[in-house]
């Protein structure tokens, strides 16, 4: 038996792989990854960008896969701020793209019940208040520290 003889011979042999059969199968392509609508071939985690990937507690956030959206939720409660100052605060992660929408409320309001926090676009409308890895609020808190929570959306 040849060389030509043998690989006839096991290519006769092998077959496309699925769930319930082992074989062969090849990777599936970005292009395919997001169509989602090959299903005889496999994604690698690579492709998948992340899964999921997620931290859970005061401050936090879930990162949803591309093949849904790609989309980032993010948030924090209890950032301490410089009461009656526009202050800057970080997400835990960097927005790859966009950042959709911040809703900012206070946090441990003062006695008298007339806090609040909003989004703030800087000295004199100079910058604008929302970037990839940071937002500027301003507070009416007294003079000391204030405090502020978050959630943010985007991708």
């Amino acid at each position: 038996m040849n060389a030509l003889r043998v690989f006839q011979a096991i290519a006769a042999k092998v077959i496309q792989a699925t769930e319930g059969v082992l074989g062969i199968a090849r990777i599936a392509s970005q292009a395919s990854v997001n169509a989602g609508t090959d299903d005889s071939t496999i994604v690698t985690p690579k492709k998948q960008r992340w899964g999921f990937r997620i931290l859970i507690g005061r401050v936090g956030y879930i990162v949803f896969p591309t093949w849904l959206g790609g989309w980032i939720v993010q948030w924090s409660a209890g950032v301490t701020l410089t009461g009656s100052a526009i202050s800057t605060t970080y997400f835990p992660i960097p927005f790859p793209t966009d950042v959709g929408a911040v809703v900012v409320g206070a946090y441990n309001n003062n006695a008298t019940g007339d806090y609040s926090v909003r989004l703030s676009d800087g000295v004199g409308g100079a910058t604008g208040a929302l970037y990839l890895d940071r937002f500027t609020t301003w507070n009416n808190g007294v003079t000391g520290s204030a405090g502020l929570s978050f959630i943010a959306v985007g991708t």
